[in-house]
């Protein structure tokens, strides 16, 4: 019986592995489990990361370059959200993100706040509970 044939993961090659029951992509600092050829390594921007090659396609979010699966997750802008990528759209109220279902209607904004015109109003900034049809808005001074 032979020795398994090891090889070397880390940034100076320090850190022997067997790669029947480990793999390593370059960028890693560690070894992880499961066997090399059952995996391939990716890279979103800096970031080194691994899947099974059975996973779909993984794709990068945002600036921070972050790996998503976009079968069960999405990117909204530089925010990574549950839910597939093909029945979620983002929207965006100033600075602040927000995502819904690709059947529901768009949002409207309030200030940072995103509301739907049939069950709230927005008046100066504030949120109402009630549709625009319920309230008129008025300020006074």
């Amino acid at each position: 019986r032979t020795a398994p044939s090891f090889r070397c993961c880390g940034a100076r090659a320090e850190i022997p592995y067997d790669p029947t029951t480990h793999h390593c992509c370059e960028g890693f600092n560690s070894v992880k489990q499961g066997p090399q050829r059952e995996y391939i390594c990716n890279r979103c921007g800096t970031t080194a990361f691994s899947r099974k090659r059975t996973d779909p396609h993984y794709k990068c979010c945002g600036a921070n370059k972050l790996p998503y699966n976009p079968e069960m997750q999405h990117c909204c802008f530089d925010e990574l959200k549950d839910g597939p990528e093909t029945e979620f759209v983002c929207q965006r109220c100033i600075s602040k993100t927000y995502s819904r279902r690709v059947s529901e209607p768009s949002y409207w904004c309030c200030g940072l706040d995103a509301y739907s015109p049939t069950s709230h109003t927005c008046c100066a900034g504030k949120l109402w509970e009630g549709g625009n049809q319920a309230h008129v808005c008025q300020t006074c001074g």
